[in-house]
């Protein structure tokens, strides 16, 4: 795949989840911090896997908040039956 092609194809993918995508430039300059020296393509591939995992972790924390609104939302409506007994 055209390596633009790719960068604008994350940007689309990014823009629809209202988050600014890093830039080739600036995943670049983070990572030459430690010395480190990447082709533009094995910088893409990074910047995507870490989205990915981000994505992944807000993911099983909002089904995990959920879940423990469900079990909060429970105890406290066992906790009132039991005070009416």
């Amino acid at each position: 795949m055209n390596l633009r092609k790719k960068e604008s194809k994350i940007l689309i993918s990014n823009q629809n989840a209202n988050h600014k995508t890093l830039t080739l430039q600036e995943c670049k300059k983070l990572i030459s911090i430690n010395g480190n020296s990447n082709t533009d393509e094995e910088i893409l591939k990074i910047r995507d896997y870490l989205y990915q995992l981000a994505e992944i972790e807000c993911r099983y924390f909002k089904e995990w908040q959920a879940s423990d609104k469900r079990k909060y939302s429970e105890t406290t409506k066992l906790m009132k039956d039991s005070e009416n007994k």
